[in-house]
């Protein structure tokens, strides 16, 4: 087996899954080489620290921050975890208007109704 370098292992830290060109015009098949990169390190011999990975939420209640936010969420540069976040903390910031509003209509609707 051959070891050899590939520009994506390196960047990404995987293998690609589909087949690539070689330096010598060959197609070749991932699971036919064995791509390395002597830089990085061996995932078995040194386990990584668990760190938080930026979701793209950030957190604030002032409006760059959250059309910031939002912009992040349209543009899909948040995370599942990251809009689960979003949403939970516009939850709780609007959460006393909604209140407030249900009781309105409420009171409305119980006043008129027959």
């Amino acid at each position: 087996m051959t070891t050899r370098f590939h520009p994506l292992r390196s960047r990404y830290g995987v293998a690609p899954s589909t087949p690539f060109l070689t330096a010598v015009g060959l197609w070749v098949k991932p699971a036919n080489v064995l791509l390395t990169n002597p830089s990085m390190p061996d995932d078995k011999t040194s386990p990584a620290p668990e760190e938080q990975k930026f979701t793209g939420y950030v957190p604030g209640n002032d409006s760059k921050t959250r059309w910031g936010n939002y912009f992040r969420y349209l543009s899909g540069q948040m995370t599942q975890e990251g809009k689960r976040q979003m949403k939970i903390a516009r939850d709780d910031r609007e959460e006393e208007a909604d209140c407030a509003r249900c009781e309105k209509q409420r009171d409305y609707l119980l006043m008129y109704s027959v």
